[in-house]
């Protein structure tokens, strides 16, 4: 997982070298995010919930909640306006080929 040198103390640390701990950290973020939004957007739910968590890895979370908060698109603050549903659908990739 790509951790945020800037947003990050994690990244700065040297620990990121870690295969386990990267993968661990970049969980804790994802995780982090998606209670953000159980907690202060409740309306956020299921596969809107997860694009959310992603999303907001790459743009923060408080850019993906004035993104729904506005009507927009979860992905319309991150790179490419489709971090989101590009990962998912990268991740879809790789279980349909076996890596479940």
């Amino acid at each position: 997982m790509q951790i945020d040198f800037d947003a990050h103390e994690f990244a700065r640390t040297g620990n990121w070298k870690d295969p386990k701990g990267n993968i661990d950290y970049g969980a804790k973020v994802l995780a982090e995010n998606r209670d953000f939004f159980i907690r202060r957007e409740p309306t956020v739910t299921g596969l809107r919930l997860l694009q959310s968590a992603v999303a907001s890895y790459n743009t923060g979370a408080g850019n993906v909640l004035r993104a729904v908060r506005d009507g927009r698109d979860v992905d319309f603050y991150t790179a490419g306006r489709n971090y989101s549903s590009d990962t998912l659908n990268r991740a879809g990739w790789f279980q349909n080929h076996g890596w479940a």
